[in-house]
């Protein structure tokens, strides 16, 4: 009896015994001047090991664990070699870590997934008198949103933040939603845009005294995936202005959850709502705007309430 098999050829790379190299890092994406670790999860029982880091403070290490720093924008192999007593083997990964650079407030408009922005003066100095400026940021990842984390803030304090003020928006210019305003120097919670593959905005005013030290900001895209914003016809704030105990937040969606943040970004109210329809109290609202955000089983919706001296 004959057989006919067919014959496939395959070229397979033989362990040679040698130590398995394999690796992670704390991240792949930092500013100049960040750092990430690396982890060595090679197999294979190695006994020596060796990193290559180009573009790297320092460029070989033997430590399981290095921390490294990358000072300059760009983007840069990593490479591990691993050995044990029978032999060894060398892992590459090509342009792994990217490095951005630093974004100081101006007429800009860059695509990222990781940045670290500054005023108009950066770090080392005051943001300077008669500034108008805007900046926006578009999320290189279409599947993620863009998550605002301020790590310094310092802008002149006033009473609705007339003299200077930072405003920031929800959308690639200053005509999308306004999600909040700062002044002074309270470090507002994390800011997440609402919109996949989406923009925001930032808009600095400062008049002509009292120019204080700015701010630092690192905006980075957020796992929060496929939520998308709602148009806000679908969602109603009444009365507004709202002069008594409460007021009405209404969608034609069911409203998971509400938050409320002052001007100055401060969050004063949060609560679980599942429903079409709630009351929220005011009795312990300023008289002044506030920002009303609410997160529906589709999307977010928003929009500004006016509470009045009662």
């Amino acid at each position: 009896v004959v057989t006919d098999k067919t014959s496939v050829r395959r070229d397979v790379k033989l362990w040679n015994g040698g130590a398995i190299p394999a690796f992670t890092s704390s991240d792949t994406i930092t500013h100049a001047g960040g750092s990430i670790q690396f982890t060595d999860n090679s197999g294979g029982n190695p006994s020596s090991r060796l990193w290559t880091f180009e573009g790297g403070n320092i460029a070989t290490s033997t430590d399981p664990n290095p921390i490294v720093t990358y000072n300059e924008p760009g983007d840069y192999n990593v490479s591990l070699y691993v050995a044990n007593a029978i032999g060894g083997n060398q892992l590459v990964r090509e342009d792994y870590i990217t490095v951005t650079p630093d974004y100081y407030l101006g007429n800009l408009n860059p695509t990222i997934c990781y940045a670290k922005f500054f005023d108009s003066q950066g770090p080392d100095q005051n943001y300077t008198a008669g500034e108008n400026l805007v900046s926006t940021f578009t999320a290189a990842d279409p599947d993620r949103m863009l998550k605002i984390t301020f790590t310094s803030l310092d802008i002149e304090n006033s009473v609705d933040c007339a003299n200077d003020v930072l405003n920031i928006y929800d959308g690639p210019d200053v005509s999308s939603p306004l999600i909040m305003s700062l002044c002074g120097n309270q470090l507002p919670g994390d800011i997440v845009t609402s919109i996949a593959g989406g923009s925001v905005t930032f808009s600095f005013h400062s008049d002509a005294a009292n120019n204080n030290g700015g701010w630092s900001a690192i905006i980075r895209c957020d796992s929060g995936v496929g939520v998308s914003e709602l148009k806000n016809e679908s969602f109603k704030i009444y009365p507004n202005p709202v002069r008594y105990s409460s007021f009405v937040i209404e969608s034609e969606d069911v409203i998971e959850y509400v938050e409320l943040f002052d001007f100055a970004g401060r969050m004063v109210y949060q609560a679980s709502i599942d429903a079409h329809k709630s009351h929220i109290p005011t009795g312990t609202f300023e008289p002044g705007f506030y920002f009303v955000k609410a997160k529906t089983k589709t999307g977010f919706v928003s929009g500004k309430l006016s509470v009045l001296t009662r």
